[in-house]
């Protein structure tokens, strides 16, 4: 197994069904909440790959940062659901300390504020070695069929044998 450490950068909207925080009205940001709270057809993940990323957090071999401007609730039903996807693949003790160690949010209060957060948890993760994958630039699917792509051949279980 590669000893290959990433951390995945991304706001909310490139995982979840969320807007982009800066770019709408209060309003819109007040009803995408609610939504989002309420409905978990807005809480569906916007990527199909996006099991694997689970997956890669649950063996250690990754790190997820999201970066946002949405209130601190939302990021608790975003962990919620991240961590369901997980507990599929490990005991639910495994799966506490695993969320509480490699997912963090940081709430940005401008876009400017959201960059420049971008832009040092970039800088950091280089400078300790690891791949930083920024979500708002590639999606998850394209990223792991360049890095995975027996995981997208017609029987992937073929590949393991």
């Amino acid at each position: 197994m590669s000893n290959k450490k990433r951390i995945v950068v991304t706001d909310l909207g490139s995982i979840f069904s969320l807007p982009k925080f800066f770019s709408i009205t209060e309003r819109e940001r007040e009803l995408a909440s609610v939504q989002f709270m309420l409905y978990y057809n807005h809480t569906n993940f916007v990527d199909r790959a996006i099991p694997s990323l689970a997956a890669l957090m649950s063996l250690g071999k990754m790190k997820i940062i999201l970066i946002d401007g949405w209130e601190d609730p939302l990021f608790f039903k975003a962990r919620m659901a991240i961590a369901t996807l997980t507990r599929v693949m490990l005991p639910e003790k495994t799966v506490e300390a695993l969320i509480k160690n490699n997912l963090t949010y940081y709430k940005a209060s401008t876009d400017v504020d959201m960059e420049n957060k971008f832009i040092e948890v970039q800088q950091d993760g280089n400078e300790e070695g690891f791949e930083v994958i920024d979500l708002r630039e590639t999606s998850w699917t394209d990223y792991v069929k360049v890095e995975f792509p027996e995981l997208y051949q017609e029987d992937p279980e073929k590949v393991l044998n």
